[in-house]
């Protein structure tokens, strides 16, 4: 009887089990598994959670001489993913900007995020010095956003031989949860 009982609650946990990870895994369809993809290219400069999706984004990363990088692409790159707590989280990235007085916004979750004290892109965001911003995820499906003001083909033609509408080059794009400060837990 006790064998019986065990096997059940087993049971029963592997089926609970199940459904979470489905439902972690097909909550939403977007275009791009980004976290998925992020895993594969293995570059410790791209992270971001498995479930992670994407719209508007390279999900493959492209080289120029040494460097790589993923195109953004206009009017707005959303980045989505599945949180089953409120957790401390980090986005940070880099990028290079083709577009000489871009601007950006960066909303988390319908929030707008001050992005450098100015919403006027730099022309480089250097790896070494990526742009920071924590945020605390709500249970469910978060949302980042990046918006674009221009893109090629849209107020810019940078590129004109290339028909996707380039907004930026991220040179680093990590989403992970933060890190406690130095001598805490």
């Amino acid at each position: 009887m006790i064998k019986l009982k065990s096997f059940c609650y087993l049971a029963l946990a592997m089926g609970l089990s199940f459904i979470i990870v489905w439902h972690e895994c097909n909550i939403t369809q977007w275009h791009r598994d980004l976290g998925m993809s992020f895993y594969q290219i293995h570059n410790k400069n791209f992270f971001a959670p498995l479930n992670a999706q994407s719209e508007n984004i390279e999900s493959s990363l492209e080289a120029e001489g040494e460097s790589l990088f993923l195109w953004a692409y206009g009017p707005a790159v959303e980045i989505t993913f599945h949180s089953l707590t409120p957790t401390e989280l980090t986005l940070c990235f880099s990028a290079d900007n083709p577009i000489e007085g871009q601007h950006l916004t960066l909303m988390i979750n319908g929030k707008n995020l001050d992005l450098t004290g100015t919403t006027h892109l730099p022309q480089r965001i250097a790896i070494e010095r990526p742009v920071c911003r924590s945020f605390q995820s709500i249970a469910g499906m978060n949302s980042i956003r990046f918006n674009f003001d221009r893109w090629n083909h849209k107020g810019s033609e940078f590129a004109p031989g290339d028909p996707r509408p380039k907004a930026l080059r991220f040179t680093s794009l990590r989403l992970e949860r933060a890190r406690a400060p130095e001598g805490q837990g």
